[in-house]
C-alpha cells in the first residue's frame, strides 16, 4: 500500500490571497497602529511617524535577511546585542581549588601531562632545526651555492 508523502512541509500556507497568516497578521498590526496614529497626531506629525511604523510593518511581512523572516534576525541582534560576548577561561579538569582558602592543588595525573606535554614541545622544537636546515639545503640547490 503506498501512501503521499507530503511534499514543502517547511512552505507556509496562503491564507488570505497571496499572503500567509503571519504575513497578514504583521500588515494588520501596522494598519491599527496607523490609524490609531491618524486618530492621535496632526497630519504633519502623523507622516513623520507613519514612514518608519509602515516600513516597520511591511519589513516584518516580507524582508528577510539571510534567508530568515525580519522578526528572526531582530530577536537574533537583540540576543547578540544584550548577552556577553566574554569568554571565561575555565581551569583544566586536573586543577583542584579551594574557593575559601585560595589552595590549588594539582593532581599526579595533571603532573604527569604536563610533563608529556613539555616532551612534545621539546620534540618539536628539533623538528624546526631540521626544517631550517633542509630549507636552507633547498635555498642553496643542494648545498651548492649558486654562481
Amino acid at each position: 500500500m503506498q501512501y503521499p508523502v507530503p511534499q514543502n512541509v517547511d512552505i507556509e500556507d496562503k491564507l488570505i490571497g497571496p499572503l500567509t497568516l503571519k504575513q497578514f497578521l504583521y500588515l494588520l498590526a501596522g494598519g491599527i497602529i496607523e490609524f490609531l496614529l491618524f486618530a492621535i497626531f496632526d497630519m504633519e506629525l502623523f507622516i513623520m511617524i507613519s514612514l518608519p511604523t509602515v516600513g516597520l510593518a511591511i519589513a516584518f511581512a516580507f524582508a528577510k535577511v539571510y534567508d530568515k523572516p525580519f522578526a528572526d534576525f531582530l530577536l537574533v541582534m537583540a540576543r547578540f546585542m544584550f548577552t556577553a560576548r566574554k569568554r571565561v577561561w575555565k581551569r583544566a579538569p586536573g586543577v583542584l581549588s579551594n574557593a575559601a582558602t585560595g589552595d590549588q592543588q594539582v593532581t599526579e595525573k595533571h603532573k604527569e601531562e604536563k610533563t608529556i606535554l613539555r616532551e612534545k614541545i621539546e620534540k618539536k622544537h628539533l623538528n624546526f632545526e631540521r626544517i631550517d636546515d633542509l630549507a636552507s639545503i633547498l635555498d642553496t640547490v643542494g648545498g651548492l651555492e649558486e654562481k
